[in-house]
């Protein structure tokens, strides 16, 4: 490394202590984290791709991935169901089933 890069991370590391709160972000931008988009589970962006490998294969991640899909299997049944009874004129009407009470009456 150079001499003038050493110089930069020093200033660098100098100027952190003397602003506790620069210390903060740099601690935070070291830890910098993504959230899945499957499992909303937080991972580091710097993790290696075992570790990623080992997060897509997990319990948690692999259930929301199939939550999900089923999901978007019953919202295109349902869109094609709507779809059908449309072109069929419509909604049915339904027949009003007659209460216990007005059972006895008549």
């Amino acid at each position: 490394m150079k001499e003038v890069d050493k110089l930069k991370i020093q200033k660098q590391e100098l100027e952190a202590l003397s602003d506790p709160m620069a210390a903060q972000q740099a601690r935070i931008d070291k830890n910098a984290m993504k959230v899945c988009d499957i499992c909303g589970g937080l991972q580091t962006a710097s993790d290696t791709d075992k570790r990623m490998v080992m997060h897509v294969e997990g319990k948690l991640h692999t259930g929301y991935a199939k939550i999900r899909k089923v999901l978007a299997e019953l919202k295109q049944k349902r869109d094609d169901y709507r779809r059908q009874s449309d072109r069929q004129g419509g909604r049915r009407s339904r027949s009003r089933s007659l209460s216990p009470s007005s059972k006895a009456r008549g």
